[in-house]
């Protein structure tokens, strides 16, 4: 199978503390990947040696076999990653359809022209317009996403990075801070995706049903080291995986 993003031996440090410890994993392409592990694990500060937000310690960072460890998250994002994060990223005093113009703009790499063309921005509104349904948006296209739900905002951040293109999504916790309303929402929109099989997708979770229904591989991290990997209902009969989840995973194990 092929591989799109491949982690070798990365660790970092901080202080005299190690976040992440000697971590080595392959994402297939257009496959549906998580990273799950307790509080503390190390989960975010690896999307962040991912994304390009930290440099590791040690170790590389492959993707497509180009070596990107010291790549700037924009650089990265030019050859196809985009990153959500736990707190929502959207512009709050633009509309629904103006923040994802941006988006679909920015993938064209069309600056900003006074006199733009009716036919260009017809083009423009109209693929944005395909990508805020793509995520059922569509009754909120001209509201301020400052007015939206958080629910609603986790759709339109999600819309953007779907209009910008992005080969790899990453995803982190997606649905954190949601009401428990909302979070069905999510997983039918990231089946949806799931299903197309044109995307590839990492997701960061730590709620087990949620990895369960979405995830073909699943990475368990606990203290900063990778003590799993594989199926997800296998991996998650583990023992050690369920020790822990269940706060009695030891050094020992590692």
């Amino acid at each position: 199978m092929e591989t799109l993003l491949e982690l070798k031996e990365v660790s970092i440090q901080f202080g005299g503390h190690t976040a992440v410890d000697r971590v080595s994993l392959q994402i297939p392409v257009k496959q549906f990947t998580s990273i799950a592990g307790p509080n503390g694990a190390g989960k975010t500060t690896l999307f962040n040696l991912i994304s390009g937000q930290l440099r590791p310690t040690s170790g590389t960072l492959m993707y497509r076999g180009k070596d990107i460890t010291l790549l700037p998250p924009y650089k990265r994002a030019r050859l196809g990653m985009g990153r959500s994060f736990q707190i929502t990223n959207v512009f709050p005093h633009l509309t629904v359809l103006e923040n994802v113009r941006l988006a679909v703009q920015s993938q064209q790499n069309i600056g900003y022209k006074f006199f733009e063309s009716i036919i260009l921005s017809k083009q423009l509104k109209d693929k944005a317009i395909y990508w805020i349904e793509q995520v059922n948006l569509s009754a909120k296209t001209n509201e301020l996403a400052i007015t939206l739900t958080h629910g609603e905002k986790r759709k339109l951040e999600i819309a953007i990075l779907l209009a910008l293109e992005s080969e790899l999504l990453l995803l982190d916790e997606p649905t954190a801070g949601m009401s428990l309303e909302e979070v069905p929402t999510i997983i039918e929109l990231l089946l949806e995706i799931k299903e197309k099989k044109d995307r590839t997708i990492l997701l960061i979770e730590h709620k087990m049903d949620m990895l369960m229904e979405l995830s073909e591989n699943l990475f368990i991290l606990n203290h900063g080291k990778l003590i799993a990997q594989g199926n997800p209902q296998a991996i998650m009969n583990d023992p050690i995986v369920q020790a822990a989840y269940l706060g009695g995973y030891d050094e020992q194990f590692a």
